[in-house]
Parts: structure tokens; C-alpha cells; sequence
């Protein structure tokens, strides 16, 4: 009788924990105080490893300096970036998770190329799609209601009203529309790269996720918006920005050049750490959110 076993596939035995990765998961409604917990939580997790942090965070803004650069090509160079977005956002929450088994390297930046690449770039593209949709989208709005507001402005009317008013309606259609672009990838990257969901599906997972977790993310994105308000406001009171634009106009000045160059060191440190800080709340934020598959607290799950 043939042996049996000689006719598996080599990948017969990681079967099962790849249909338990690939197995849809439950996602939480949680209450607008979680917001404030995943705040702080990337806080405590980046000062629990902060020199890799630092160092995954250092990459990321040579990295962002790149994609600058890659802009100026025309079409292409955008594409681009928006590509590879999803690889390194994968980085991150691949490190986080990295984290809580006290395994995380500053290799684990480059997770997204070494697994799950072909479907990372998949919503990568997805996501570029999703943009050139809103702009072509927001254009029609926004000729639309040029040649609205042109048709009824009158001469007694000064011509920067209409203007203004186009320029904030446009803007809120603007928002409108990237809202759910936002959330659709917010915890895409995170589902292809530790769950192996694929693009369309960790896409569609993601936006849920978002949809019902409003509140705290609301919460979450407030208390962000304050702190980042404050730490400009700060440099605005402190390094007398109008002061140090006279660099331009009247020459040398080593005192005035000094502080300009303190504002540059001090936004590439915060910048270098901002990020990881970030990213380790989102991906606290998903451990919240997504079971796993097991529903830890039955009152959770909508």
C-alpha cells in the first residue's frame, strides 16, 4: 500500500495555522475612552524599546525624504509612494507585534518585503485608485460649482465671496470623501500583514473596524491634534518665527541661524519618534479591535 504522507505537499503542515490566519475575525465596538488608552499606548510602547524605536523611526524618515523627492516625478513618482505605503506602514504594526512577544528588531521595518509583499502592493495600488477617484470626483464638484457661483454673482458682490465659499465647499467634499479612504486603509496593512487577509478583504474588514469604532478614534485623533497644537505653539512662542525669516532678507545672522537650525534638529528628533509613537497606537488600537477570530467578551461584538 503507497505511503500517503509521500504525496503531501511539502506546505501540507502549515495548512492549518494558515486557515486559522485567514479566518474572519471579530471586530469590537469599544466605548470613547479606548481612544484615550490608544494614545498613550504607543507612548508606553515606544519607551519600552526606545533606542529600536528611534532607529525604526530614523529609517522611516530617510525613507519619507526619498518619497519627496520621488514626487517631483511626474505621476509616476506619486504611484509610487503611494505603492510601497502599505509595505511600511506593515513595518510598523509588524514591530508592535513584535513587541509584545519582546522580539522586536529594527529589521522588522522591512516586514512588508519579506511576507504578504504581493498583496501589501495590491493595496497599495487600491489605495491610489481610491485617491484618483476623490480627485476626479471633487474636480466635477468643484466646476460644477464654479459654474454655479459664476452664473449668480452679481457686480455688487466682491469676487473673493464666491471664491471663499467655493474654496470651503470644495474643502468639505474634500474631507468627505478621503474620511472613508482613511479608514479603509487604516488597518489594511495591519490585517495583510498579521492576519494574511488579502488586499480587498482586509480593505473592506478595515472600514468596518473604523465605522464602528467612530467615537474612540474621534477621541483619539482630538487628543492628537492637541498635543501636536501645542508642541507648535510652543516653537512659534519660543524661536520668534517672524524674527528668523529676516535670515532671508538681511544676510547672515549666527544667532538667528542658530535657532533656525534647533527648529530643524528638534522637528527631524520629533519626527523621528512621532511616528513610531503613532503607529504603536494604531496597532494597539487593532489589538483591541480585532479578535483574532475568539471572542474574548461577548459583550463586544455588534
Amino acid at each position: 500500500m503507497p505511503d500517503s504522507s509521500a504525496n503531501e505537499s511539502p506546505y501540507s503542515a502549515s495548512t492549518p495555522n494558515a486557515t486559522s490566519a485567514i479566518e474572519k475575525p471579530i471586530i469590537n465596538r469599544l466605548p470613547a475612552i479606548s481612544g484615550i488608552h490608544w494614545f498613550f499606548d504607543g507612548f508606553n510602547q515606544f519607551f519600552q524599546a526606545p533606542l529600536i524605536w528611534t532607529g525604526i523611526g530614523f529609517i522611516n524618515i530617510l525613507l519619507l525624504i526619498v518619497s519627496s523627492l520621488l514626487v517631483l516625478i511626474p505621476i509616476l513618482g506619486i504611484a509610487i509612494t503611494h505603492l510601497f505605503y502599505p509595505l511600511f506602514i506593515a513595518g510598523f504594526m509588524q514591530a508592535a507585534a513584535n513587541q509584545k512577544q519582546e522580539n522586536i528588531q529594527v529589521s522588522d521595518y522591512f516586514s512588508g518585503f519579506s511576507s504578504q509583499t504581493s498583496s501589501l502592493f495590491l493595496c497599495g495600488a487600491l489605495y491610489f485608485a481610491m485617491l484618483i477617484v476623490v480627485m476626479v470626483i471633487t474636480f466635477v464638484f468643484m466646476l460644477v460649482i464654479d459654474l454655479g457661483l459664476s452664473s449668480y454673482a452679481s457686480q455688487s458682490i466682491s469676487i473673493l465671496t464666491p471664491r471663499i465659499l467655493e474654496s470651503v465647499i470644495g474643502g468639505l467634499i474634500s474631507i468627505g470623501l478621503m474620511l472613508p479612504v482613511i479608514m479603509a486603509i487604516w488597518f489594511a496593512p495591519a490585517l495583510i500583514i498579521l492576519h494574511h487577509h488579502d488586499a480587498i478583504e482586509a480593505i473592506k474588514l478595515s472600514f468596518v473596524a473604523c465605522y464602528r469604532n467612530f467615537v474612540p478614534y474621534l477621541a483619539y485623533s482630538l487628543i492628537a491634534t492637541l498635543i501636536l497644537a501645542l508642541y507648535f505653539g510652543i516653537q512659534f512662542y519660543f524661536f520668534d518665527f517672524p524674527h528668523i525669516s529676516s535670515l532671508f532678507k538681511k544676510g547672515p545672522d549666527f544667532e538667528i541661524l542658530y535657532k533656525l537650525l534647533s527648529i530643524v534638529g528638534l522637528n527631524l528628533l520629533m519626527g523621528t519618534w512621532i511616528a513610531p509613537i503613532f503607529f504603536a497606537g494604531v496597532y494597539s488600537s487593532f489589538n483591541d479591535i480585532f479578535s483574532n477570530g475568539h471572542q474574548e467578551n461577548p459583550t463586544t461584538k455588534e
